[in-house]
């Protein structure tokens, strides 16, 4: 694998590097390897986001090719040369056709994901958004969205027991990085001052 594959992107302006930050490993398998090398080349990174409902809840999504009862915080690509703030904006109307208001940057979660023949470097950057107006509706049909659901920030660590604990070897190690996420996000939300 060359150099630049390990080396962690560089983002574009409006990214405070004196956020939360964390590294994480993840083993997969060899079929989870191709995955990523393919997505990395689409996206330099991508955006998680935790969009805060009018009523205060947090909207989780599933998608059809997704094992039953897979929840998940919102998510999408940063392209390359693209500010992660403007990528959560974008990302988040197109999977839910909302007007978003960009509350702050949460965290950064850099991953190490390692299978048998590689390795690569990825980073999400968390974000916390709140709806100001629209119709909860899929702006990307793309996207495979088939269905919503509000939870309550305490939620969150059940959602990540729940990818955690995924059966298929593919799909056990998708829900184990998709998990982090949730995790952080409860931390940071759940926080006195958050």
């Amino acid at each position: 694998m060359s150099t630049a594959d390990q080396a962690l992107p560089t983002y574009g302006p409006g990214w405070d590097d004196s956020l939360p930050h964390s590294c994480h490993t993840v083993h997969g398998p060899d079929s989870w390897g191709v995955f990523w090398q393919r997505s990395r080349r689409d996206r330099a990174a991508e955006v998680v986001l935790c969009v805060q409902r009018t009523n205060g809840k947090l909207l989780v999504h599933t998608k059809s090719f997704y094992p039953p009862s897979s929840w998940r915080l919102l998510s999408g690509g940063v392209h390359h040369n693209e500010p992660p703030g403007a990528a959560a904006l974008r990302e988040g109307f197109e999977e839910t056709s909302l007007e978003l208001e960009l509350v702050r940057a949460l965290a950064r979660l850099d991953y190490r994901f390692i299978w048998p023949s590689g390795e690569l470097i990825f980073t999400s950057f968390l974000y916390l958004m709140r709806e100001i107006g629209g119709e909860l509706a899929v702006a990307d049909a793309g996207e495979q969205i088939t269905g919503y659901r509000e939870v309550e920030v305490a939620e969150l660590p059940a959602l990540a027991d729940a990818l955690d604990a995924l059966p298929s070897e593919d799909w056990n190690a998708w829900g184990r990085f998709r998990a982090l996420a949730h995790r952080a996000a409860w931390q940071l939300l759940s926080a006195p001052d958050a």
